[in-house]
């Protein structure tokens, strides 16, 4: 009950604040926040403090303006792990075009967050589209450390009922250039640093750190990045992890792949489909396999507790606006966590779901998802998912 009412506080305080594009999860073990304002014409001249203030929760102009503008947003938040603990983001919009009115802008965004219990992230994100749009900067930075039940590597550790508790903690780097010959195609290459480590005695290696370089080629013929209602979009990427660079002493690659469409039904309902991939070399250390449970894939099981070195998933949504901005959405899909040669349909994890969307701005919806997944010792895997933008 009193998970109950702390998401209904945090649905109250989003749509008080006019809050926009961010995540906040709430799993049956977890609840994770975050927040991105959208774009706003309205704008009121202020000065001083009431200036500042008047960004609070705002959307930004963006439309004609080649100044910087921007949001900010400080809320509480709560996870059965972290305990209570404070959110703020920030994120600001700037253009580079010299025809502001109908120029993509340039975006950065910061968040930040702590907790009772010592858990925290800090992460700095954002977009630089120069003067010529077919050209992009994209980059990110990301820290942070949580307390988090740890069950090992492998569908048979996942659904043994003991795991043992520690902290999780990375650190990750990005910066990628991507390229536009066309409207809807993008070709991209990225280079990172992560090191993330565990302080658990289930294996033996806790930590391990690793340059990536990836090479990215991307197809979007969407109607809309946030609620989109027609189009396909497909990703292709290749990665390379070296020896040498890093704490790793052998040279590991991975491909992933990512495919979703969306069609118009009847009147106010969208089919979305989804269909993702990544398979990795026997050399990629366990810290970086793939995991389990998040706000878009996996919906309502336990971030990390299933995970493996390769993963299918798949999954179709129905969409349908009910009443205004209200609508609802059920959800289907299944996904597999396996290593080399150990592929097994029997090992296969159920998704299934049911949600309610709330209007926040044009495409843009407040989503509250409640996921269902396999059963466990006798119980079925569930949790609630509090997110702003559809899940793919």
């Amino acid at each position: 009950m009193r998970r109950f009412w702390l998401i209904v506080l945090l649905l109250c305080g989003y749509f008080m604040a006019q809050a926009d594009n961010n995540t906040l999860v709430v799993g049956a073990d977890t609840l994770s926040y975050t927040y991105t304002p959208i774009n706003s014409t309205v704008k009121t001249k202020k000065s001083g403090f009431r200036e500042f203030l008047s960004h609070y929760g705002s959307y930004p102009n963006i439309s004609n303006q080649r100044r910087f503008n921007y949001s900010f947003m400080v809320v509480p938040s709560y996870s059965r792990l972290t305990n209570f603990g404070i959110s703020a983001s920030v994120i600001g919009f700037y253009n580079n075009s010299k025809e502001s009115n109908n120029a993509t802008p340039s975006s950065v965004s910061l968040t930040a967050s702590a907790s009772l219990t010592g858990a925290y992230s800090l992460g700095v994100a954002g977009e630089n589209i120069f003067s010529s749009a077919a050209h992009r900067l994209k980059y990110s930075l990301a820290l942070y450390s949580y307390p988090t039940d740890f069950w090992g590597v492998g569908y048979d550790a996942a659904i043994m009922l003991s795991s043992q508790s520690c902290t999780e903690s990375a650190q990750r780097v990005a910066l990628g250039y991507y390229y536009s010959p066309i409207r809807t195609l993008s070709l991209g290459t990225q280079i990172g640093f992560e090191h993330v480590h565990y302080n658990t005695t289930l294996l033996p290696v806790h930590g391990a750190s690793a340059t990536n370089l990836s090479l990215i080629a991307e197809y979007d013929s969407r109607d809309s990045k946030t609620g989109p209602t027609k189009g396909i979009f497909l990703r292709v990427q290749g990665t390379i992890l070296p020896k040498g660079l890093g704490s790793i002493d052998t040279t590991s690659t991975a491909v992933i792949l990512s495919a979703s469409g969306y069609c118009k039904l009847w009147q106010g309902a969208v089919l979305a489909a989804e269909a993702h991939g990544e398979l990795r070399s026997k050399t990629t250390p366990w810290l970086f396999y793939s995991t389990a449970g998040d706000s878009n894939r996996m919906r309502g099981y336990y971030s990390g507790r299933f995970r493996d070195r390769n993963m299918v998933f798949a999954q179709v949504e129905l969409r349908q606006k009910v009443w205004r901005g209200v609508g609802l959405a059920v959800w289907g899909g299944a996904g597999n966590w396996f290593g080399y040669s150990e592929f097994e349909w029997k090992h296969t994890l159920p998704t299934y779901g049911v949600g309610l969307r709330f209007s926040a701005s044009e495409r843009v919806n407040l989503r509250l998802d409640y996921g269902l997944g396999a059963k466990v010792g006798g119980k079925v895997i569930n949790g609630f998912v509090f997110s702003v933008g559809e899940a793919f």
